[in-house]
């Protein structure tokens, strides 16, 4: 009991120091109340904080309770998710970040914890455990952490909202196959070690902004394969690249919502009969970026439903539809007279 109170102690002196500087301390992603400050000390290791006094006692052990060693990597206990949320929001914290530490996840953390070290004034080197299948909203959202062994996360199936969003060390060409959930912006504004995005077959949601990337993006090639279990292209799920390729949807997919591909262009496209509806600005490039579209064909007889200037009437693109169903899809696309639409040569 003794290290406890003195890490109790040191915990609360770090955070006061924080806030003399003017920064704003919030513990673990939540409104800290007091027993968080004084009796939970093992939901945070405020900035500035030697790491190597971070141990744990076997009273802690058997509590749940787990710290780490100077090197960041868990030296007790043993659980299958990450029971403490490790770091401060600390609005001074420097720029550029001028510490930097490696971060070791245990083989037993197969669930990682929200927010674990969102926006930590840190370079933070993370490997994850290989047994890992999902983790939190949040987790490693930040502006300098690399993701160190993201391919050898071969059973990982659920990437919640953001986060991945703006790390490095992420493989777009090698998600994992058993990835079945991707929400809302989880690998949003990163660059990927490889430029082809390689969507897994056992895909069942896309999120909102899974692959938005602000600034567009040079890639060879989008492969989102035909078994994938997925009906519906989310709003801006892919936005923000330029492929170098041609691409056809695959049949699965039946909605493209508002602006899923706004952005984003390839050399032509074909839209197959399987897809029922494309929301507005689908396709929609707004001014100062690249449209690098040539045609855009359609293979149903029936046109779909199809939203308003799903692309910028400015650009310049050829739409192709079947042989015989021209007028209908000149009724369709009423607002883009100003394309050249013919049948499909």
């Amino acid at each position: 009991m003794e290290r406890i109170e003195e890490l109790k102690h040191e915990l609360v002196k770090q955070k006061k120091v924080i806030e003399e500087k003017g920064g704003k301390v919030v513990v673990g992603g939540s409104n800290p109340s007091p027993s968080e400050i004084t009796e939970g000390i093992n939901s945070i290791i405020p900035f500035g904080l030697d790491l190597s006094k971070v141990t744990a006692t076997p009273e802690d052990v058997q509590k749940g309770k787990t710290f780490l060693n100077s090197s960041a990597e868990f030296v007790e206990g043993t659980m299958n998710s990450v029971a403490l949320e490790m770091f401060v929001y600390n609005d001074a914290y420097p720029k550029p970040f001028d510490k930097e530490f490696d971060l070791h996840l245990p083989d037993e953390v197969v669930k990682v914890k929200p927010y674990l070290i969102c926006n930590v004034p840190y370079r933070v080197n993370v490997w994850l455990s290989p047994e890992t299948v999902t983790v939190g909203a949040s987790a490693f959202l930040s502006a300098d952490i690399t993701i160190k062994n993201f391919e050898s996360l071969t059973k990982l199936k659920t990437a919640n909202q953001c986060c991945f969003e703006c790390c490095k060390g992420i493989n777009l060409a090698a998600l994992p196959d058993t990835l079945e959930t991707l929400a809302t912006g989880c690998f949003g504004n990163l660059i990927s070690t490889e430029n082809s995005l390689i969507l897994p077959k056992s895909v069942k949601k896309l999120g909102d902004s899974a692959f938005f990337t602000d600034v567009q993006q040079e890639f060879e090639k989008l492969v989102i394969p035909e078994t994938v279990q997925l009906e519906t292209i989310e709003y801006s799920s892919i936005a923000g690249y330029l492929f170098n390729c041609d691409f056809t949807f695959p049949p699965s997919i039946k909605v493209l919502s508002t602006g899923s591909f706004s952005n984003t262009s390839f050399n032509n496209v074909v839209i197959p009969s399987t897809v029922t509806e494309l929301g507005n600005l689908v396709f929609y490039t707004s001014p100062g970026k690249i449209f690098r579209t040539k045609t855009i064909t359609f293979l149903a007889t029936t046109p779909p439903k199809i939203g308003s200037m799903f692309f910028h009437p400015e650009r310049t693109c050829n739409i192709y539809v079947p042989e015989n169903s021209l007028s209908e899809y000149k009724a369709v696309l009423s607002g883009y007279d100003v394309y050249p639409i013919s049948q499909r040569p």
